[in-house]
């Protein structure tokens, strides 16, 4: 059986990074994504108002509601997971983490479910197509901003930019004579 993938995009993981190491207080969030060909790609954290404290983070039905109005239903449909920090447990699921994860299934056939901690992060996907299960073996891969690809195309067209200004001084300095 070939692994399933889950692609995470550089601002995911960045905000994903920040929430579970800089704040004394569990928070959660909607992970926002696609499903193509088998492949689960991770695109963003949406974030609505919640409870919190160090040990838990709830999200109250009228905070989903009010989630829904604000973004509509084509935002709601691009949610296809969970996703909360633990501030003091590592990142690990809790029994009470497993006990939502069960109750976010009843009516779904897919969902993603990842808890952080320090920058550390746990994941399980669950189906229940065509029967249920979850799986735990998911291969993770964080996507990062290349910085040193971009300081090479700046540098060089600085370089270019540069050279171009050497010339442009060079025909002035002809033109003087």
């Amino acid at each position: 059986m070939s692994r399933l993938i889950i692609h995470i995009a550089p601002t995911l993981k960045a905000k994903m990074d920040i929430l579970s190491s800089e704040y004394n207080c569990e928070i959660a969030g909607y992970l926002l994504g696609d499903i193509v060909d088998g492949v689960i790609y991770l695109k963003d954290l949406l974030i609505p108002e919640q409870a919190v404290n160090s040990v838990r983070a709830e999200i109250s039905g009228e905070e989903q509601v009010k989630l829904r109005q604000k973004y509509g239903l084509k935002k709601m449909q691009q949610i296809i997971g969970l996703w909360h920090s633990h501030h003091t447990m590592g990142a690990d699921f809790s029994e009470t983490d497993e006990i939502n994860m069960a109750k976010t299934m009843e009516y779904k056939d897919l969902a993603v479910f990842i808890v952080s901690s320090n920058k550390k992060h746990a994941v399980r996907v669950y189906t229940n197509n065509p029967f249920k299960h979850f799986i735990t073996g998911c291969e993770l891969k964080f996507h990062s901003v290349n910085l040193s690809l971009m300081k090479k195309k700046v540098e060089r067209i600085f370089v270019e930019n540069d050279n171009t200004k050497e010339e442009d001084d060079d025909e002035e300095d002809d033109e003087d004579d």
